[in-house]
């Protein structure tokens, strides 16, 4: 069995806690994978801790973005089946993971903000609750001059340059690989991208999420 977890990449070094989390997320995973559970409900366990801990950059700890909402990534995928969800842009809910999982067993693969929300409402997902003061700080610091250029419609592509310096300031995404006792291959990964209308890679299925036990 190999279970592998990361906390997002950066200029920062991992924080003790950062560090207790990702070994409490590994944990739990190989503890199911130890009762015989599936790939994909490891993966799904796991990055939800990280969700749930509000240290990553991802669930409870997304960033707010420059428009002043959270929107928040997570896509999945079973290495056996090829079947893969995506939730992009999801607004108002604590654990996109929970939303892409329920994506990967309809006829669609990738539901983007109001159609992703209203998955996650029908299936009674949680609420994500408000911004600490450790978010609120972070987005205050970011220069007004910067926001308002994204407000006054700055180009896709200088709102992610922005967003990819931010981004390497901050770190802390959330990935999942597992391999169980069957041979079987789930993937995983969770974030929040910084400029608002920017699609995170990790929502976008075979270009960052892959997952392949059929040859």
């Amino acid at each position: 069995m190999i279970l592998i977890v990361h906390g997002g990449a950066g200029d920062k070094r991992p924080t003790k806690n950062a560090i207790r989390k990702i070994s409490e997320s590994l944990s739990c995973g190989y503890e199911m994978l130890n009762r015989g559970g599936t790939a994909v409900d490891a993966v799904a366990k796991s990055i939800k801790i990280l969700e749930d801990s509000g240290i990553f950059n991802a669930g409870t700890g997304g960033n707010i973005q420059l428009d002043g909402v959270r929107r928040l990534d997570a896509s999945i995928m079973d290495g056996k089946s090829l079947k893969a969800g995506a939730a992009i842009g999801l607004e108002g809910i604590k654990n996109p993971i929970e939303a892409a999982g329920i994506i990967m067993n309809l006829p669609h693969v990738m539901l983007t903000n109001i159609g992703a929300k209203k998955i996650a409402v029908a299936n009674s997902l949680e609420p994500l609750p408000e911004p600490d003061e450790k978010l609120l700080e972070r987005f205050k610091r970011i220069p007004k001059k910067e926001i308002n250029m994204h407000l006054k419609n700055m180009s896709p592509f200088r709102a992610a340059q922005l967003s990819l310096i931010r981004l390497r300031r901050i770190g802390g995404e959330g990935g999942v690989i597992v391999l169980n006792k069957k041979g079987r291959f789930a993937i995983l990964h969770t974030t929040k991208f910084m400029a608002s209308g920017c699609i995170d890679k990790k929502g976008i299925v075979v270009k960052e999420l892959w997952s392949d036990k059929t040859r």
